[in-house]
């Protein structure tokens, strides 16, 4: 699924079927992952989130997505990445955090 360009600044509950494969939101306004956005899109291998204002990502956001292979986060706001963020991603394979703010990352396990 592709959303690019629109004016989304949160991100709450995607309920857009269980069988998704990627998810591509590049390019637009989210500020905000709710907790629980990904909960129903467990099937999720890629997701693209770059482009953005993401600044804060809370410690439970991506811990359904246990089919995660690649999460592409660059070009956002992001200043700190929380001990524990990417613990239950086993498969992920491509992790992309260029051009954020980075301050602070303590451990990526």
């Amino acid at each position: 699924i592709e959303i690019y360009h629109k004016d989304i600044r949160i991100l709450e509950d995607l309920n857009l079927g269980s069988n998704i494969y990627s998810l591509d939101l590049l390019n637009n306004q989210i500020e905000l992952l709710d907790e629980n956005c990904f909960k129903s899109l467990e099937s999720l291998v890629f997701i693209r989130l770059a482009s953005n204002k993401l600044n804060k990502i809370y410690l439970n956001t991506f811990s359904v997505l246990k089919n995660l292979i690649e999460l592409d986060l660059g070009k956002n706001r992001i200043q700190f990445i929380l001990n524990g963020l990417f613990q239950n991603l086993n498969r992920l394979e491509k992790l992309y955090l260029n051009q954020n703010y980075l301050k602070s990352i303590k451990y990526l396990s």
